[in-house]
């Protein structure tokens, strides 16, 4: 987190090219280092457990004509 919060500047070009503004707004790299510490420490929070998943695979039974 330390490298990102040292290239802001970096990070408000790339926003405002990304999001196809007309200027960098200075207060974004802000509010994008809060998301990205948030979704960082979602890290630790990964358990191992699979999803049950189901679903229906429709084939056809015989020669139709």
């Amino acid at each position: 987190m330390d490298i990102a919060e040292g290239h802001t500047e970096i990070l408000a070009v790339f926003d405002t090219w990304t999001e196809r503004l007309k200027h960098p707004f200075p207060s974004l790299p802000g509010w994008e280092m809060g998301v990205l510490k948030y979704y960082a420490g979602f890290t630790n929070r990964i358990h191992s457990k699979a999803q049950k998943l189901a679903y229906t695979l429709r084939e056809p039974i015989g020669v139709y004509g």
